[in-house]
């Protein structure tokens, strides 16, 4: 949060404490000897042992169906592609999922789903070996009749 945080405060393609440190190879903010994502990427969001939420989920997502901008009616077919061994297929009307304004529909091992959405869009968060949930996939947009 650190390396996005100075790039989108400063606009500098490499904030000054990455010129400045020889031992943060990634630019994240977590010195190379702390990091266990040592390639999390300038600017990538990352937690505070250096990982991006992807990389500490160990695991992908992909959207398959529905398209984004479809109209749905009552239940709808959900897929997704992933390498992940659990699913959240969560709903919300804010396309930022925030806390408390999220409905998981279930959380589940498959990658295909029947369920009803009346929020504006939607996602699928997955995780890995019992893990929180750790990978999001970008929302999208359900348009309702």
């Amino acid at each position: 949060m650190i390396a996005l945080f100075y790039l989108l405060a400063c606009g500098d393609p490499v904030p000054a404490f990455c010129r400045e440190r020889a031992d943060d190879a990634d630019c994240d903010g977590v010195p190379d000897a702390a990091d266990l994502c040592p390639n999390s990427g300038l600017g990538a969001l990352h937690d505070a042992v250096g990982c991006t939420d992807a990389q500490a989920a160990g695991c992908s997502v992909e959207l398959l169906t529905p398209e984004d901008g479809v109209t749905i009616q009552g239940e709808t077919r959900f897929a997704w592609l992933g390498t992940c061994d659990a699913y959240s297929l969560q709903f919300a009307d804010d396309p930022a999922f925030p806390p408390g304004a999220t409905r998981t529909a279930v959380n589940t091992a498959a990658t295909e789903v029947i369920s009803s959405g009346r929020e504006r869009y939607w996602r699928v968060v997955g995780g890995q070996h019992g893990a929180s949930m750790g990978f999001a996939a970008p929302p999208r947009l359900l348009v309702s009749p």
